[in-house]
């Protein structure tokens, strides 16, 4: 059994006249294998961060290119069809 903590939501914070709250980013964190999944509104694909593979001891703050696009991947595609 997996050890997780998640739904940790962040939402819109500024509320304007006629338009509606949302999620801006959902995330899990697996404890056991030290890694963080998230998603965001903009792209629901899920991200994994592992975090033994960062410096959490450095002076400098870590960060990754956000990813906006999102990716479909055919799981039974092949290249020659006809």
């Amino acid at each position: 059994m997996l050890n997780l903590n998640c739904c940790h939501n962040l939402y819109l914070e500024k509320f304007f006249p006629g338009e509606y709250e949302y999620t801006i980013y959902s995330s899990c964190m697996n404890q056991e294998k030290g890694i963080y999944y998230y998603t965001t509104y903009g792209n629901p694909e899920v991200h994994a961060v592992d975090m033994h593979k960062t410096d959490l001891d450095g002076k400098e703050l870590t960060s990754y290119k956000l990813q906006k696009d999102l990716q479909f991947h055919f799981d039974n595609w092949c290249n020659n069809r006809n």
